[in-house]
């Protein structure tokens, strides 16, 4: 499968493998009600600093079930490492040990819609910078639910020029979440 709008992957697995290959300003459109078993096969994208703008989006004109990733018996739904210039819009996370989304040495990542749920530990993660970057850091997180989280809590940031926005959080453990802007809502 070359990935292409006529012959496109089969699954978020595929695309986990075959994320090295994507090109700066690529456009990657998953369809509605795709799911994934991050127990079977880990959720990586890593190793890929883009030049311009890459976009992981739902198709069907963002109609429909969102793609839905499952821990299951995983330590993380999806893992973010060494990538950078990416946007993942609209997915959802569930069931996962220690992190729903968990991110290291990210930067200007846009993570949009999703929603993050029943995790025991850390809805979202973002665990290190590269403190070597010149350039922009910025990781964004915007229009999100995340609830029912147990563990360490909710989201954890330490990172530069990270911004929680329009996101709704509920029923979480110990939780902790830093930079809030722009109507970000925290709720115990």
């Amino acid at each position: 499968d070359p990935g292409t709008l006529s012959e496109p992957w089969q699954t978020l697995g595929k695309l986990a493998t075959m994320f090295a290959s994507l090109n700066d300003g690529d456009v990657v459109v998953i369809e509605p009600g795709v799911t994934h078993d991050s127990s079977v096969t880990p959720l990586l994208f890593s190793g890929k600093r883009f030049g311009s703008l890459v976009k992981f989006i739902m198709g069907g004109g963002g109609l429909g079930t969102k793609p839905s990733i499952t821990g299951s018996d995983a330590a993380v739904g999806v893992t973010l490492t060494n990538v950078s210039n990416l946007q993942i819009s609209d997915w959802e996370i569930h069931h996962a040990l220690n992190y729903g989304l968990a991110t290291t040495l990210v930067s200007d990542i846009l993570v949009h819609g999703f929603e993050v749920r029943d995790i025991i530990g850390v809805g979202i993660g973002f665990s290190y910078y590269d403190q070597d970057l010149d350039e922009g850091r910025d990781f964004i997180v915007e229009h999100c639910y995340v609830h029912d989280t147990t563990g360490d809590g909710t989201t954890s940031i330490s990172a530069i020029r990270t911004q929680v926005r329009y996101c709704h959080f509920e029923n979480h453990g110990v939780g902790q979440a830093s930079n809030l802007v722009d109507g970000t809502a925290f709720h115990g």
